[in-house]
C-alpha cells in the first residue's frame, strides 16, 4: 500500500523505529547530535555536566572533537530539514540550507549566511575559517543572537583583509558562534516541524514529489531511511 504525503511526513519525524524497521536519517542525527552535545537523547534538554566524562574526554584529547563534531551534525541537520521539507504557507528557496532556515527558524539574512559559512567550514575542512569569514566558538554562553556575523570581504581589497589573519583572533575580529545557541535553534527547528505537522502546513518539497505518489515514497524511503 503506497503511502501518502502526510503519511511520509509522519514516518519521517517518527523518532523510533518505524512499523517496518525502518528509521529516518533525521532522526538518527538529532540523536547523535544530542549525544555529542550532552542533551538528553530523547528530550534534546541540557542535561547536567558530566565531568567525570568530561575529564575523561579532556585527557583523551577527544573533548574539542566531540563539539566540533556535535555542533557540525545539528548544522547538517539544518542542510537535511532543508532537502525534505517546506512550510506550505511559505515559497520554497533553491539553496535548501537557506530554506530550512528562513522556513524554520527567525534569523537576520547576515546570520544565515554566516551559519552557511561555519557548516561549509567544519564540514568540508573540519576547520573555524575560510576564505570569507574565520569564527570562534563560545560554548558556554548562550545568547539570542545565535552567531554575530564579522564578514570579511575579499573582493575590493584582498591584500588588506589578508592582513587580518595576522591580528590575534579575538571576538573583535572574527565571527562569535554560540555553540549552545546554535544547538538549541536546530532544536527549535525540529520542533517547528512537528508542530506545523500538527497544524497540516508541513509538506515535502516539490522537487522530491515529481511523479507518482509511489516515486515520492520509493525516493525518500531510498533517500532517508536505514533499516
Amino acid at each position: 500500500m503506497v503511502l501518502t504525503e502526510t503519511e511520509m511526513i509522519e514516518k519521517l519525524l517518527n523518532f523510533n523505529n518505524n512499523e517496518d524497521g525502518t528509521i529516518s536519517t533525521l532522526s538518527i542525527a538529532i540523536r547523535i547530535a544530542r549525544d555529542l552535545s550532552g542533551r538528553d537523547i530523547e528530550t534534546g534538554e541540557i542535561t547536567p555536566k558530566d565531568y567525570l566524562k568530561r575529564e575523561k574526554d579532556i585527557q583523551k584529547k577527544t573533548l574539542a572533537g566531540k563539539r566540533f563534531l556535535a555542533l557540525a551534525s545539528y548544522l547538517i541537520i539544518i542542510d537535511l530539514i532543508g532537502s525534505v521539507f517546506k512550510d506550505s504557507t511559505k515559497e520554497e528557496k533553491k539553496d535548501e540550507f537557506m530554506h530550512a532556515l528562513e522556513h524554520f527558524a527567525k534569523l537576520e539574512d547576515k546570520q544565515r549566511k554566516s551559519l552557511k559559512s561555519l557548516r561549509n567550514s567544519l564540514a568540508h575542512t573540519f576547520s573555524l575559517g575560510n576564505e570569507s569569514e574565520i569564527f570562534i566558538v563560545d560554548y558556554e554562553k548562550k545568547s539570542d543572537k545565535v552567531i554575530i556575523p564579522r564578514i570579511i570581504d575579499y573582493s575590493n581589497n584582498k591584500k588588506d583583509n589578508i592582513k587580518n589573519r595576522e591580528k590575534t583572533k579575538t571576538e573583535e575580529n572574527y565571527t562569535i558562534a554560540y555553540f549552545v545557541s546554535i544547538c538549541q535553534l536546530v532544536e527549535d527547528m525540529y520542533e517547528k516541524l512537528k508542530q506545523l505537522e500538527i497544524e497540516n502546513n508541513l509538506s515535502i518539497r516539490s522537487n522530491l514529489k515529481m511523479g507518482t505518489t509511489e516515486f515520492l515514497e520509493n525516493n525518500i524511503n531510498a533517500r532517508f531511511f536505514i533499516k
